[in-house]
């Protein structure tokens, strides 16, 4: 089972460039940012901090890849 990670600010820059690392080490990422993500989230809002957490739990299921 490949390992999880979520991260955030995946769009653009050192977060995109997390995303590209670990996925070359073999890691199903999650990402999330204000655009162009996997989960689109504005995570300095509470309604933004709760549609991360239903994106990520959505994506992520019960941990398995797909």
């Amino acid at each position: 089972m490949a390992r999880i990670c979520v991260v955030t600010g995946s769009a653009s820059g050192i977060g995109a460039a997390t995303v590209s690392l670990l996925r070359r080490q073999g890691c199903r990422v999650i990402g999330s940012d204000l655009h162009d993500a996997d989960v689109v989230a504005d995570l300095a809002t509470t309604d933004g901090r709760a549609a991360f957490i239903r994106g990520v739990s959505r994506l992520a299921g019960d941990g398995s890849t797909p």
